[in-house]
C-alpha cells in the first residue's frame, strides 16, 4: 500500500539533491526550509536509515541516500513526463478521437472537415461511427456526437454548429420533365421518395402564410441515403437534412422545391461528454463550425 507522506517526502528529498541544499529546495518547492527539513527527517525516519548527512557548509548524500536517489528521480521523472503527456493530450490533435454522428452527415459535410483534417494530422486516429443510433457518450468512450434537435441528457455539453431543417428537393432534370410547383397544393402531383408511406408536410411562406398537408410515396426506402440517391438519379423530390446537403444545393445539384415555402428549423449540435473538451475533438469542432458558417 503507498504511504502518502513517504511520497511526498522522497520528492522533497529529490529536490534537495538536485538544488544542493535545503534551502533552494524550499524555494522550488514553495515551502520554508524548515518543513523541508522536516520532511526529510520524516522520511529518514520511516525508512530507518540516514539518506542525507547534515554539515554547516554542505550536505552530502550517505551511502544510503545515493542508493535511495535513482529510483525517488526515476518516479518524478515518470511523473512528470505522464503530466507532460496528458498536457500534449489537452492541447495538441494527437491519440485517438471517437466520433458519433447521423448517418446522412457522412457523405457531405463531415467528410469535407475530416478529411483535409486527417491529412494536416496524420498521426491521429479518427474512429468514425455513422448511425442514427444515438450512443451513449460516456459509457461508450466518444468524444464527440454530433446530433440534432436539444439535448436531452443534462451531464453533457452541446454547441450550436448551424440551424437546420428538413427541406424537400429534387433533380433541376426532374422538375424539368414533371412541372415546377408553384404553390403548395401542387406538391401532391410530384414523385416522391420518403422513409414511410406518407407523410406530413407543415410550411410557412417567406410573408408569413402556412399550409400543412400530406404526401404520399410513390419509392419508399429507410435509409436517408438511399432516398437521396434515388432524388439525384432523377427519380423524384426527397425530403432531406439541409446540413447534410448543403454542397449539392451549392452547386445545383439538387434544388429546393417551392423555395419560398420553408419548415421549422432545428438545431444541429456538436456534443462532448464534458466541458473539459481535448485539443482534438475542440478542433474539429472549430472546423465544422466554420464549414457550416459559409452556408448560413
Amino acid at each position: 500500500m503507498l504511504n502518502w507522506d513517504r511520497l511526498r517526502g522522497m520528492v522533497v528529498f529529490a529536490s534537495v539533491v538536485e538544488s544542493g541544499s535545503m534551502t533552494s529546495a524550499a524555494d522550488k518547492l514553495g515551502m520554508t526550509a524548515s518543513a523541508v527539513s522536516q520532511h526529510i527527517r520524516q522520511l529518514e525516519q520511516s525508512l530507518g536509515v540516514t539518506l542525507l548527512h547534515r554539515s554547516t557548509r554542505k550536505l552530502t548524500l550517505s551511502e544510503a541516500g545515493r542508493h535511495f536517489y535513482p529510483g525517488t528521480a526515476a518516479m518524478i521523472s515518470a511523473v512528470r513526463e505522464a503530466e507532460e503527456g496528458l498536457q500534449i493530450l489537452r492541447d495538441q490533435p494527437v491519440g485517438e478521437v471517437k466520433i458519433t454522428a447521423p448517418l446522412g452527415l457522412s457523405h457531405g459535410p463531415l467528410n469535407s472537415v475530416l478529411i483535409p483534417f486527417m491529412q494536416q494530422y496524420p498521426g491521429l486516429k479518427i474512429t468514425l461511427d455513422c448511425s442514427d443510433v444515438e450512443r451513449d457518450l460516456i459509457a461508450e468512450g466518444y468524444d464527440l456526437a454530433i446530433r440534432f434537435g436539444p439535448l436531452k441528457d443534462s451531464a453533457l455539453v452541446a454547441q450550436r454548429l448551424t440551424s437546420c431543417r428538413m427541406i424537400a428537393v429534387a433533380t433541376p432534370a426532374y422538375l424539368d420533365n414533371a412541372g415546377i410547383p408553384q404553390q403548395p397544393e401542387q406538391l401532391m402531383q410530384l414523385r416522391w421518395i420518403l422513409s414511410q408511406p406518407q407523410t406530413s408536410l407543415s410550411l410557412q411562406h417567406t410573408h408569413g402564410q402556412r399550409w400543412q398537408g400530406k404526401v404520399k410515396a410513390q419509392l419508399v426506402g429507410s435509409d436517408i441515403l438511399l432516398q437521396r440517391q434515388w432524388c439525384l438519379a432523377h427519380m423524384g423530390v426527397s425530403i432531406q437534412p439541409y446540413s447534410e446537403i448543403i454542397e449539392l444545393l451549392a452547386d445545383e445539384t439538387l434544388v429546393p422545391v417551392l423555395p419560398d415555402w420553408q419548415s421549422p428549423s432545428a438545431g444541429l449540435y456538436a456534443v462532448t461528454p464534458g466541458k473539459d473538451i481535448p485539443a482534438k475533438a475542440k478542433m474539429i469542432i472549430d472546423a465544422l463550425k466554420l464549414f457550416f458558417r459559409k452556408y448560413e
